[in-house]
């Protein structure tokens, strides 16, 4: 057991061997990185480097992304050796995977804009990598904005690897991406879907859609606004209703803007890493031309260190960012997007997602799926600005939040500690001290608060109801003559009271009963509750909706008094905890 090395994480890397490029799409977000010429000598070694660093720490790497900008620009041999190398590394770890890992048939995938794919296919399904293709639709855009460096036509040689992927037999896709000019050649983006899932490429479920962000590092700006992204999405519904590819647009086409955002949360750097070949780290692919997203190295820094310096790191570039849009702030379905990619953000200047709108179309279409929800979303917008960008907060009119005392969650400030605590609680809180007494038969009544759940009864104008409050209960806090037992009637009608402006039940009556009023027994105080509740029964709402609240006042003025002394008990008994019923009448 001394020598066997124990693991406790599988993590995804997205690792980057190398950095030139073949091409020079006009829109990269890469710019000039893609000029870098490679030495590829290292890249296998570099990468067993990156794996033993990582294992030492109890890490192991299940999934291999590999992202250059243009990964079958590596030599072949050295493609295969590293290839090999991570397959002899899941099987040395098979059983570490099978009890850590994700399970996948891929665990090796590439980016690739196919270029060279009807060379390297047969070395991809020799190691069953999984493909994600980029080009661009319509294809008289491909010939236009994606040529080689010395600007030689792409288009015939991608698209013939396009027909060639459709019968590769492991995990595949394509995605293009979309700008001004795609919009205006909206119907030849249509005729091009159609013609290529003829050809036997499932459009449908292998096929995705990216939108260009005008990147500070693309000399190209095609950015769609918001509404010229949901002219798009309207034109593909119209088009595509009532046909086969008409749930690609809610399944897979947008899916970057659903559920599969890559920033859906509130911090990219905690857990996205890209490390280049020399094991520099950026959260991901756009990050790499951003010199200020650099995390550090992850041969030289242990992960707890990397998650915190990414962590840093993106909370130091979202300050620097627009603050959050007031619509973020509002919207429900914030905890879906976090206000999309922050490197989008920080390069255009904005205070959104550019999708912001499509995203919404999209999210309102599945409500099922999508659903809106305010409160959690409310929190997320919370979290999102204290950590990323608390200045927002320094505008006092900006919705907040309380701030969170971990006080609150020690079991010793709960209120049933606080009443094992107190002896005056104890009684004041035990089930049974006061007793509702319907047509002579008993029940014991509780705080609700406390316990959880409301007794619940049907009453008429005939039944005889009398409560009864137990001595011991009279006697708390120096019950005397000049105690009495309160009855409060409030029913479900919501009002907004007063200085705290909490929404909560409508006061009805209130009835404060002294001694003179009430039967005494040998052990209990009773009070004829009949005449109380036909006096009001005009006022009684349907469905359970009237609820009576019965203490005493001096009991009443202990619970207060507790509240000024303790801040616990305060929060802990903000709604009315004394012994309660809700009843129906009729």
């Amino acid at each position: 057991m001394a020598d066997l090395q124990l693991f406790h994480q599988a993590i995804k890397l997205t690792f980057v061997p190398n950095q030139y490029c073949n091409l020079g799409c006009s829109y990269c977000y890469l710019g000039d990185l893609t000029e870098n010429r490679d030495t590829y000598d290292d890249v296998v070694s570099q990468f067993h480097a990156i794996a033993r660093h990582l294992e030492h720490q109890g890490i192991l790497i299940d999934a291999l992304l590999l992202h250059g900008a243009e990964i079958s620009l590596l030599p072949q041999p050295v493609l295969r050796e590293l290839f090999q190398a991570y397959t002899d590394y899941r099987a040395r770890y098979k059983s570490e995977f099978k009890a850590l890992g994700k399970r996948t048939n891929s665990p090796i995938h590439i980016k690739t804009n196919l270029y060279n794919f009807h060379v390297l296919r047969p070395l991809y399904e020799e190691f069953q990598v999984s493909i994600s293709g980029s080009f661009d639709l319509p294809f008289s855009l491909h010939e236009e904005l994606r040529t080689t460096k010395q600007g030689k036509s792409t288009l015939q040689r991608t698209l013939d690897n396009v027909l060639l992927l459709k019968d590769y037999p492991y995990p595949k896709g394509i995605s293009c991406v979309v700008g001004k000019p795609h919009l205006l050649r909206i119907d030849e983006f249509i005729e091009n879907i159609e013609w290529l899932d003829a050809q036997g490429f499932d459009m449908c479920t292998d096929f995705y859609i990216m939108f260009a962000y005008d990147s500070a590092n693309a000399n190209y700006k095609s950015q769609l606004t918001q509404e010229e992204m949901v002219e798009f999405l309207n034109r593909l519904r119209e088009h595509f209703t009532g046909t086969k590819f008409e749930r690609a647009i809610y399944y897979e086409w947008f899916k970057e803007f659903t559920h599969d955002y890559c920033t859906n949360q509130i911090n990219c750097g905690t857990n996205n890493f890209l490390a280049q070949k020399d094991g520099d780290v950026y959260p991901c692919h756009r990050g790499q031309a951003e010199p200020d997203l650099k995390f550090g190295n992850i041969i030289q820094l242990g992960m707890p260190e990397l998650v915190a310096s990414g962590e840093k790191t993106i909370q130091k570039y979202e300050a620097a960012n627009e603050p959050l849009s007031k619509e973020c702030r509002e919207c429900p379905w914030f905890y879906l997007c976090y206000a999309g990619c922050p490197i989008e953000r920080n390069n255009t200047r904005g205070n959104k997602s550019y999708t912001c709108a499509l995203q919404k179309e999209l999210y309102k279409a599945q409500p099922d799926r999508f659903p809106p929800k305010p409160e959690f979303s409310r929190r997320q917008v919370d979290a999102f600005i204290r950590q990323n960008q608390p200045h927002i907060y320094d505008d006092l009119t900006v919705p907040r939040l309380m701030n969170f005392n971990p006080e609150l969650l020690d079991p010793a400030n709960s209120l049933p500690a606080l009443i094992q605590r107190d002896d005056v609680l104890q009684e004041m809180f035990r089930p049974g001290a006061i007793k509702l007494i319907v047509n002579g038969q008993a029940t014991d009544l509780y705080s609700s608060h406390l316990y959880g759940r409301m007794t619940q009864v049907t009453l008429s104008p005939e039944d005889s109801v009398h409560v009864a409050v137990d001595k011991r209960y009279w006697a708390l806090n120096g019950g005397d003559l000049g105690n009495a037992i309160k009855v409060q009637l409030l029913s479900d009608s919501p009002v907004v009271y007063g200085d705290e402006q909490r929404t909560k039940m409508s006061h009805v009556a209130t009835f404060d009963a002294y001694p003179a009023q009430l039967q005494e027994l040998s052990d209990a105080w009773i009070l004829d509750l009949t005449p109380f509740l036909r006096l009001h029964a005009a006022s009684f709402l349907p469905d359970f909706g009237n609820l009576i609240s019965v203490t005493t006042l001096r009991a009443r003025e202990y619970h207060y008094s507790k509240h000024g002394k303790n801040a616990f008990y305060h929060l802990e008994t903000i709604n009315l905890p004394f012994p309660e019923f809700r009843f129906e009448w009729g």
